[in-house]
């Protein structure tokens, strides 16, 4: 009996520290040609079909101006965030 309670114990234990693991891994897509409505929707249309095919991941996706974008990803490089 004692074995058995333990057993639980390390069984309730373990499950508990892999509740972190099981979480969805979010993602944020920069992306610069918000100008081009076209390969946008589509780009668009690839991400829903992405998160939807799976629960792993969730991909959202961040519109800049190229110029904005070029100052954000040097930014987040010297920042060591990239």
């Amino acid at each position: 009996m004692k074995l058995t309670k333990h057993l639980a114990g390390v069984v309730i234990a373990s499950t508990c520290l892999c509740a972190p693991a099981l979480a969805q891994t979010k993602l944020t897509m920069w992306y610069h040609g918000a100008g081009n409505e076209v390969e946008s929707r589509i780009l668009n249309q690839i991400i829903s079909d992405f998160n939807t095919s799976q629960s792993d991941w969730t991909v959202t996706i961040e519109s800049f101006p190229e110029k904005s974008y070029n100052d954000s990803v040097a930014a987040a490089a010297l920042a060591g965030n990239l």
